[in-house]
């Protein structure tokens, strides 16, 4: 075996390489290494059985290998410049008499398992009978990319072992044979960029392996096949689009749930666009542009947290942007353009931090265009002819007003609006009224109570208590008058003196011995003062609670215990036993209502 891969060589093959006569593997891709292939490359090299030259620089018509390498099972010669002929009189192939299509040399290879001829301008047709005589030991087939011509025959079922068929972009026509069906072990068929016609066959359908379906670019017409639906164990890359399909979305595609990639864009697809897009749980790009679709963006598109690549533009979408977008944190790309859509755009967008390519043109949106997050690098190309938006100048749009925006102020919701309003107001007016009506009448009620009341109450006072209580209506019981005007002018000075103590002096002082007898009178007018402050305390303010201290009398102490006259409360209750004796003495037992004192 030789292996001198991708070592970045130039210049051409040495001949000596081809002189190994036991060499089995031949590896050289992934050089530089240029001119022709010897002739006799096959002859000196009897047991052969790979050859990897790809990824060259290699050119010239391909020499008669094909005659004498019979036990060649890898021939991979991609991205080379060899052309399709072998000339007449080359080698061994003297007996030939014009130029030799390179393709229909390989039907000589029975043992051939892999053949990569892709990346080359062969420029050649596919032979009548190319498929017929390949080895049916045949795995692999890449001739994509070399310029050939001709149809896709039926006689491509009989490559049972064949696993992957990559033919893309070339100049095939006819129709897509339905016999590609036959072959059981498929898992890659890629026949894009080609001139194919017709309907995509439902045999397809029954390649229970195909993992990648390339029809793309294509005038393939008719609809999806829905049995592609089947597919959901293996299916993962389906490309179809820039075709001529029509119809709708077959429901049995969102049930590929594996699905990786999905191009339907540039078709004449219409209808709306399923909520079991949702299903689609590992999807990385979803390309519908270019079609039909109508309706709205379903909202559970925002739970493809594996989504990437969005792109819908050139639709009929309309209605809003779904803020759910937001949640969809791995999307790069994502296109809405020339479309219907209106509303706001979701400040949502601003949590797509991977976000590079936004395109909101064309619509009918309005609001506020966000700035936060990657919405900060975009320029005015990703909103224009969109509507009514407002923001930065750097958009070439008008700065917002400093009304706020409503998500969704429509005219509707205006009005809807209004009728709330004077709903609530009418509520709450009716409320009132019935409020005010019962407070007025319990007022009333309560009014009459207390007359009520007031009536019994002076009913009950009889005329001996009254006689019995002014000692027969004497002069000396009225107010302001007599002994009784006497000790109101006495309860007046105390209470002064207390007021005094209390509030007019700082520090505050608390008697803590009122009694009678530390109450004197004067001689003449009777005046009362307050006497005897061995016990008092001085109320001494802190920032947050008040100390007493105590200036006592030595040998002294008052009847109650002092520790329960400590503050101004006590004394009012020390003022009010005083003034209920002093009252008694001036009514000669009978306590008067205290609501005249």
């Amino acid at each position: 075996m030789s292996f001198v891969q991708e070592n970045a060589l130039e210049g051409n093959v040495p001949t000596v390489v081809f002189n190994m006569s036991s060499l089995i593997t031949l590896t050289l891709f992934g050089n530089y290494l240029k001119g022709r292939l010897p002739d006799n490359m096959c002859q000196n090299l009897p047991r052969i059985q790979e050859l990897y030259f790809s990824h060259n620089q290699l050119e010239g018509p391909l020499p008669s290998i094909y005659w004498h390498c019979k036990q060649l099972v890898n021939l991979r010669l991609g991205r080379n410049n060899f052309i399709g002929s072998i000339p007449k009189n080359i080698g061994n192939a003297t007996e030939l008499s014009q130029e030799v299509n390179v393709l229909s040399c390989l039907e000589n290879l029975k043992m051939l398992r892999h053949l990569a001829f892709n990346t080359n301008p062969l420029n050649a047709y596919l032979p009548i009978s190319f498929f017929r005589n390949l080895s049916t030991s045949l795995q692999d087939v890449y001739l994509y990319d070399c310029n050939l011509r001709g149809n896709v025959l039926d006689d491509v079922g009989n490559l049972s072992s064949l696993a992957v068929l990559s033919m893309y972009n070339n100049k095939l026509s006819g129709s897509i044979p339905a016999s590609l069906g036959n072959l059981k072990n498929l898992q890659g068929l890629s026949l894009g960029s080609n001139e194919l016609q017709g309907h995509i066959p439902d045999e397809l359908c029954q390649l229970k392996y195909l993992a990648i379906l390339g029809l793309h670019g294509n005038q393939l017409s008719g609809s999806i096949p829905s049995c592609l639906g089947h597919l959901v164990t293996a299916l993962r890359y389906l490309f179809l689009h820039s075709n001529l399909l029509s119809s709708t979305i077959p429901s049995s595609l969102w049930g590929l749930t594996y699905i990786l990639d999905l191009y339907l864009s540039s078709n004449n697809l219409s209808g709306s666009l399923s909520e079991d897009v949702g299903n689609l749980k590992v999807v990385i790009v979803i390309d519908l542009s270019n079609n039909h679709f109508s309706g709205s963006i379903p909202s559970n598109i925002g739970n493809l947290q594996t989504l990437q690549n969005l792109s819908l533009e050139n639709n009929n979408f309309k209605g809003l942007i779904p803020s759910s977008l937001g949640k969809s944190l791995s999307v790069v790309l994502l296109d809405l353009s020339k479309n219907n859509l209106s509303g706001m755009i979701p400040k949502s967008l601003e949590s797509l931090k991977y976000l590079k390519i936004l395109d909101l043109s064309f619509n009918k949106l309005q609001g506020e265009i966000p700035t936060g997050g990657p919405l900060r690098n975009f320029s005015a190309q990703s909103f224009v002819s969109s509507g009514k938006l407002c923001g930065a100048s750097r958009f070439h749009v008008p700065a917002c007003k400093n009304s706020i925006f409503e998500a969704h102020s429509t005219n509707s919701s205006r009005s809807i609006s209004k009728y709330i309003i004077l709903g609530i107001l009418s509520a709450m007016f009716i409320v009132s009224s019935v409020w005010i009506v019962i407070l007025r009448r319990r007022n009333n009620v309560e009014a009459a109570e207390e007359n009520e009341l007031l009536s019994q109450l002076l009913w009950r006072v009889s005329h001996i208590e009254l006689v019995r209580a002014t000692n027969a209506f004497d002069e000396r019981n009225l107010l302001g008058t007599g002994g009784f005007g006497s000790r109101l002018s006495i309860m007046i000075n105390v209470a002064s003196a207390l007021e005094y103590l209390h509030h007019g002096y700082e520090p505050s002082i608390v008697h803590c011995d009122l009694k009678p007898s530390n109450i004197l009178l004067d001689d003449e007018d009777m005046s009362a003062h307050v006497a005897d402050f061995g016990i008092a305390k001085l109320l001494c303010g802190r920032d947050s609670m008040t100390q007493t201290i105590t200036q006592a009398t030595i040998g002294y102490m008052a009847p109650e215990s002092p520790e329960k006259r400590v503050n101004m409360q006590d004394a009012l209750a020390t003022l009010n036993k005083i003034k209920i004796k002093f009252l008694k003495g001036a009514t000669g037992g009978v306590v008067l209502n205290r609501s005249l004192v």
